[in-house]
């Protein structure tokens, strides 16, 4: 009998642990007609300079209260092959960022990076909220060239 209840144990333990990480995981892309909806404030600013789009992404670090550590990580891709992949540091928001709900303005970060226009189709931005005490992350991506405007 100690043997079927150890392994019932055991079972039960997998199955809470499990649960636990998937029950509050999400992959959410971001596009200009959700923005609004998503529950991190965030906004994305784009700058065109000279055949290179500079990325301004400024973010609630709090989210919708769950979030405790931000992660970003910028993709840039040739077509379907990934050609770079990088963590991008969140600093302090720039003075000229203008529309800013007030919570970004009064604790928002920016993640800023810069990537040529050519590389723009299928390039992302991932930023994921780590919660506390499990396993489990909020992340949130886009593609770069949904936030330009092309010409």
């Amino acid at each position: 009998m100690k043997p079927k209840l150890i392994s019932g144990l055991a079972l039960v333990l997998m199955l809470v642990a499990m649960q636990r990480a998937w029950a509050r995981s999400t992959d959410i892309h971001v596009t200009p007609g959700n923005l609004k909806d998503i529950p991190p404030l965030f906004k994305v600013k784009v700058q065109d300079e000279n055949g290179v789009r500079r990325f301004h992404v400024a973010v609630d670090p709090q989210g919708a209260g769950a979030g405790t550590a931000l992660h970003g990580v910028l993709e840039i891709y040739d077509g379907q092959k990934l050609i770079s992949s990088c963590v991008v540091a969140s600093g302090k928001l720039p003075s000229g960022m203008h529309g800013l709900s007030a919570a970004l303005q009064e604790r928002g970060v920016d993640f800023e990076f810069a990537v040529a226009t050519n590389y723009l189709a299928a390039s992302k931005f991932k930023m994921n909220y780590f919660q506390t005490n499990a396993p489990a992350f909020d992340g949130y991506w886009f593609y770069l060239k949904d936030f330009c405007d092309e010409k």
